[in-house]
């Protein structure tokens, strides 16, 4: 509690100007971990009443383990949690905090509401984000995520943000987390991270994650939480019994000597053992007894805790032993109806599956899941709980309802019901079935496209990482048909372009270059072979080799014939003459009244030229760079506006200052690529843009 308090006191100090705060609680499970934390909230709780210590947001998630592969789960229902707290604010706070985060993500709000989906009430509807799976929109998404971050963070009303079980948190929650704590400018935020540090090893995310924080200097507190002593064994049961250490030290002993001082085990000891009536309340002396000899036989059964929770479990009723293992299948924090969805489909369930109520209720009343009165969501007690209510069900029969269930969730994602995770839970729940459950084309046919589904999904919030573990399942099963590309051809350019797209976009070039090389061998037409030379071509600009990725740029707008092969310094000067010249005759309202290019090939061949223009002057092929500059004026002028044709404004204005010598010429076109750029929602280019206008 100690590092915590310190660590909240130097995040509200006067002075100070430090970046955010990162406390880190590990240890075994059942240590008391979460338990620590709420203390702590409880604390600033009452300081706060009090007029003690400044107020602050606390948000708490929770990394699931059947959820550990949907992107930011846990950040995005934490940060939802904190929309509710700012909505609930008087009018006046919550106007001045919705323009507060407006002004921060500008016209990128989409780009978080996907993660966030409480945020669309605090700030509204938000325009499309661009959604491509590039580098760059991964860096663009964590940005805009700081902004957002710094923005509700504040010295008057910080935010401490709790993540419990790291250890099962996504690689890009993880990697977003990185971004917060080592951001020199996110001031007022404080970060309490708890994992069990021994499924934590060197190969972990988790401790690459920490490297990495290390590495960019960043220092942070570290609190290991251990198992109790005897004595505080003695304490806890005595006062949970009320009675004096003394009088509970055979018991404790006897305890500890099972559960080595963990309190989680020790607490689950006594419920099973008063449940067994081996530790009695007797209401004629108003106090607790216990058999010692039939305690010490009863803990002998189980040899740790889950195995403790389990015997607990399957001394309950069938039907409540069926609603749990139903439920640890489904998120630590569960909706009925979704449980009553997933019992429905059950062959062995022999009660009204409509009304599990009062079996939950049970549950509720055996300590084993929470509920807040009248709310239809339940949340297991202990994720050691949800374990043992796995281990309920057979091997054999596990599987079978992974299938069941992940159908069940599947349906219900694509719903008017859905919610993020369901398509993610479908997806691994089938993944983990054998290939036996998949008896024809048609179930393998609903698997990939689920894969590919799952995988477009995290691609378009640019967690890359699980969106190339979805698609290399996709690829896989799609690979089993010899004659893929003769049965499937529109999947399997959709699917090996997405892969490419992703494998060269996080630097596995070797694997990236396959897939590109699957699409170029068996694509049927150039045109359908665009998206992986763009993508080929990006790869390698990303590893900086500029001259590769011109050569492939040059030989994509060539076959279009939208380029010369050898173009020459002195035709380019006269198309850019020509070109001013065009161009001077147009009003600027005319320019801009332009109509859109919808052309999807001019719309590629306009990227395209954008980025052999920039890789040119990288190379030093200046008039190269020009001439693709000339071709897009002239696209534009002919067939319409696109994204890319700001840059090309932009890049000619630099042209007729620096060529050419006229500097009203070159501002004009520096307003109307900056005006084309809002009309045409440009923003993959506006960083290019200002960069040309600041030279």
């Amino acid at each position: 509690m100690i590092q915590l308090r310190d660590a909240y006191d130097r995040l509200t100090g006067e002075e100070n100007d430090q970046a955010a705060e990162l406390v880190l609680i590990g240890g075994y499970p059942g240590t008391g971990k979460t338990r620590l934390v709420e203390a702590f909230r409880d604390h600033l709780i009452k300081a706060q009443n009090q007029g003690n210590c400044s107020r602050c947001y606390f948000l708490s998630g929770k990394a699931d383990e059947l959820l550990s592969s949907e992107p930011y789960s846990s950040l995005g229902s934490a940060f939802s949690v904190l929309c509710s707290d700012l909505l609930s604010n008087n009018e006046a706070e919550t106007l001045l905090i919705r323009e507060s985060i407006l002004e921060a993500v500008g016209r990128e709000g989409e780009v978080l509401t996907d993660v966030i989906p409480g945020l669309v009430e605090l700030i509204g509807p938000q325009p499309d984000s661009l959604g491509s799976t590039t580098k760059n929109s991964l860096n663009r998404f964590k940005y805009i995520f700081q902004k957002f971050v710094r923005a509700v963070s504040t010295r008057e009303r910080p935010v401490i943000l709790f993540l419990d079980d790291l250890q099962w948190s996504d690689a890009a929650s993880l990697d977003l987390i990185a971004t917060f704590i080592t951001d020199p400018t996110l001031r007022h935020f404080m970060f309490i991270g708890s994992y069990r540090d021994n499924e934590v090893d060197d190969d972990h995310p988790l401790a690459a994650t920490l490297d990495t924080i290390r590495k960019n200097g960043k220092a942070f507190v570290t609190v290991s939480l251990g198992n109790l002593a005897l004595n505080e064994i003695t304490e806890f049961v005595g006062d949970t019994l009320l009675l004096e250490p003394s009088e509970v030290e055979p018991l404790s002993k006897a305890l500890f000597q099972k559960t080595h001082g963990n309190i989680f085990y020790t607490k689950t000891s006594l419920q099973m053992l008063e449940r067994k009536q081996i530790l009695k309340y007797c209401y004629a002396t108003f106090t607790w007894s216990w058999n010692l000899e039939r305690l010490c036989e009863e803990m002998d059964i189980a040899d740790n805790v889950v195995l403790l929770v389990l015997a607990k479990l399957e001394s309950l009723s069938p039907e409540l032993q069926t609603v749990l293992s139903t439920a640890a299948f489904l998120p630590s924090t569960f909706d009925i109806d979704i449980l009553r969805e997933l019992l429905a489909v059950q062959e062995e369930v022999n009660f009204e599956a409509e009304d599990p109520v009062k079996i939950l209720d049970q549950a509720v009343a055996e300590f084993l899941l929470e509920n807040a009165i009248g709310s239809p969501k339940y949340k297991f007690a202990h994720d050691r709980i949800q374990q043992a209510a796995m281990m309920l069900v057979t091997e054999g029969r596990r599987d079978r309802m992974a299938f069941k269930f992940g159908l069940v969730l599947a349906k219900l994602a694509s719903s008017p019901r859905a919610e993020a995770w369901m398509l993610f839970a479908a997806v691994d729940h089938l993944d983990s079935v054998p290939a036996t459950f998949f008896e024809n084309d048609n179930d393998r046919m609903m698997l990939l496209t689920l894969n590919l589904d799952a995988g477009e999904s995290a691609a378009a919030i640019s967690a890359f990482t699980p969106a190339l573990q979805y698609f290399s399942r996709a690829i896989e099963l799609l690979e089993c048909d010899h004659r893929r590309w003769e049965t499937r051809y529109e999947l399997c350019l959709n699917l090996y372009n997405a892969a490419a797209d992703v494998e060269l976009c996080i630097g596995t070039f070797t694997r990236g270059q396959y897939y590109v090389n699957e699409v170029l061998s068996n694509a049927h037409v150039f045109e359908d072979k665009l998206l992986a030379y763009m993508a080929l071509s990006e790869g390698l600009g990303q590893r900086e080799k500029h001259a590769d990725a011109l050569e492939i740029d040059q030989k994509i707008l060539e076959i279009l014939g939208w380029m010369p092969k050898k173009p020459y310094l002195i035709q380019a000067l006269m198309q850019l003459k020509a070109t001013k010249s065009a161009v001077k005759k147009l009003s600027n309202e005319k320019i801009l009244g332009l109509p859109r290019l919808t052309d999807k090939h001019k719309l590629m061949a306009m990227a395209t030229l954008s980025n052999l223009a920039v890789r040119a002057f990288y190379c030093n092929k200046k008039f190269l760079a020009l001439c693709c500059t000339m071709r897009q004026m002239k696209l534009t002028l002919k067939y319409g506006l696109s994204p890319a044709s700001a840059h090309a404004f932009s890049a000619f204005g630099i042209m007729l200052w620096s060529a050419l010598g006229d500097a009203e010429a070159g501002k004009r076109m520096n307003y109307l690529a900056m005006e084309i750029a809002r009309k045409v929602d440009a923003r993959e280019y506006e960083a290019k843009i200002l960069f040309n206008s600041a030279r």
